[in-house]
């Protein structure tokens, strides 16, 4: 099996602009709860690359949170 790299300065960039969110995300512990525009941003990456996203992360906090099981997993 081949792969074939396309140079960097062959790609083209593509923006796109998705509704922000004012609120405080950093105590949230499950998926359900952060705002939908939030929601909508994971959602739309998992859209793009084609694959689920099962953990994210937020900062300045170091949690991760579970979209699937809508658990918590503390960083040391």
């Amino acid at each position: 099996m081949s792969v074939k790299v396309t140079p960097p300065s062959m790609l083209e960039v593509e923006y796109e602009k998705m509704p922000g969110w004012q609120s405080d995300i950093s105590s949230i512990r499950n998926y359900s709860d952060l705002p939908k525009a939030a929601r909508d941003y994971v959602e739309r990456i998992e859209e793009l690359v084609g694959v689920p996203v099962h953990y994210k992360r937020w900062m300045p906090s170091c949690h991760y949170s579970s979209k699937d099981m809508g658990i918590l997993q503390w960083c040391n």
